[in-house]
């Protein structure tokens, strides 16, 4: 018996999903626009016809094609002495307080007019 509700339960729970599925279908093409796919495929424009030159007469000679240039000889490269370089002398690390490193010690770059005047 109890085998029979677990089915008869299990049967209206699908048709009723089947059901909720067929009405959300309905209201949903009703209310929204027709989906588009994401790729869209257009025709290419056709090619349009190209005006050709006339063609010769068949008597005369058509002109005569220029010879291609031949190639030019690539510049042969002379081996050059290599040049020394000397690295830049290192500057001297100034230590000191001073900002303006111009080697005066007392001097800390404030903008003080008065020298009696220590404001640290």
């Amino acid at each position: 018996m109890q085998k029979k509700w677990v089915i008869a339960v299990g049967l209206l729970a699908l048709i009723g999903l089947v059901a909720g599925w067929v009405f959300a279908m309905m209201v949903r093409t009703e209310t929204e626009p027709p989906r588009q796919s994401a790729i869209v495929v257009t025709k290419a424009p056709e090619p349009t016809p190209t005006v050709e030159s006339p063609t010769p007469p068949s008597g005369t000679a058509s002109p005569p094609a220029t010879p291609a240039p031949s190639p030019s000889p690539s510049p042969s490269a002379s081996p050059t002495a290599p040049e020394t370089v000397t690295p830049a002398k290192p500057q001297s690390v100034d230590d000191d307080d001073d900002l303006d490193d111009d080697d005066d010690p007392d001097d800390d770059d404030t903008d003080d007019d008065d020298p009696d005047d220590d404001d640290d």
